[in-house]
């Protein structure tokens, strides 16, 4: 695995563009299977391409998702915080078993942001939603 010194721009830049019909949907969820199933379903609707930025990677069924994407042959990207290198249960492994493409920015603080962008056109982004958490904890996705 590559450590970074630098985060990857790729994520913002694809951000800026929107399609001429777009939509956005705010989601706050306790428990949060709601949040769930959204960053679940639009990462199988997913056709070309998902980039990922995670602060912690440990969510099975957003890992699942991410799988089987990459068996639909969706190009996936991971950046995650260094804190994935010592978590028991991150999806780090799994991702690496793919020949996901995952990087770790381990320069400076704690990489917090938690955002995926898919096919270009869907940008998602919020807190808890790549971590399993306790259910009584709010949680926020806008998509």
């Amino acid at each position: 695995m590559k450590k970074l010194s630098l985060i990857f721009p790729f994520f913002f830049l694809l951000s800026c563009s929107q399609p001429p019909q777009s939509s956005t949907h705010v989601y706050f969820s306790p428990p949060g299977e709601l949040l769930e199933r959204a960053v679940v379903d639009a990462i199988d609707e997913a056709h070309s391409q998902i980039l990922v930025q995670a602060y912690g990677f440990t969510n099975d069924n957003i890992c699942d998702a991410l799988k089987r994407a990459r068996r639909r042959h969706v190009r996936i990207k991971v950046l995650l915080d260094k804190s994935n290198e010592t978590v028991v249960n991150s999806c780090i492994d799994e991702m690496e078993k793919l020949h996901i493409p995952t990087r770790i920015d381990a320069e400076g603080g704690i990489a917090h942001n938690k955002v995926m962008i898919i096919d270009s056109m869907t940008t998602i982004t919020g807190n808890s939603t790549s971590q399993n958490m306790p259910s009584t904890m709010k949680k926020t996705l806008l998509s």
